[in-house]
């Protein structure tokens, strides 16, 4: 039997909750999480922008660009920049077609027609992207701060 999933912020109806004298919910813990968990950073523009944070791969689609997108929206279909600022003298760009988007409804996958900011976005298309590649809506959007990723020697 699994056991109930409950909570309050009142010490006194702990006993009334444990022996189910009292009916009890998780929203004291949502609420809280709503109430101290800031929400997702969002830039100050209207053009497609998200920052590459995890790759996958799927048979179907090919590679997975997996982040959360910072502004605008993004589209199935959509003709899109992938821009990678290492250093000036390493810099790569590759113009491409988003061809699915998906997003993850608890742990499932589930594909979508359109995305905005503040989603975690699934995007193919692209075979190139890495760990750190600023996709964007068009090539006049400079790439984000590169996060960097720890190597093992």
């Amino acid at each position: 039997m699994r056991p109930p999933r409950l909570c309050t912020l009142d010490f006194d109806q702990v006993p009334g909750l444990l022996d189910g004298s009292i009916k009890g919910t998780l929203k004291p813990l949502f609420d809280e999480i709503l109430r101290d968990v800031p929400p997702p950073k969002i830039l100050p523009t209207n053009e497609f922008q998200i920052l590459i944070s995890n790759l996958s791969y799927s048979e179907y689609v090919g590679r997975l660009s997996i982040g959360r997108i910072l502004s605008g929206t993004v589209r199935r279909a959509r003709k899109s920049f992938a821009a990678a600022s290492m250093s000036p003298a390493k810099s790569k760009n590759e113009n491409y077609t988003i061809s699915r988007v998906y997003t993850y409804e608890g742990l499932k996958q589930t594909e979508v027609e359109e995305l905005g900011a503040g989603d975690i976005a699934v995007i193919a298309g692209s075979e190139f992207t890495e760990i750190g590649d600023t996709i964007a809506g068009s090539e006049n959007v400079q790439p984000l701060p590169r996060i960097v990723v720890e190597s093992q020697p």
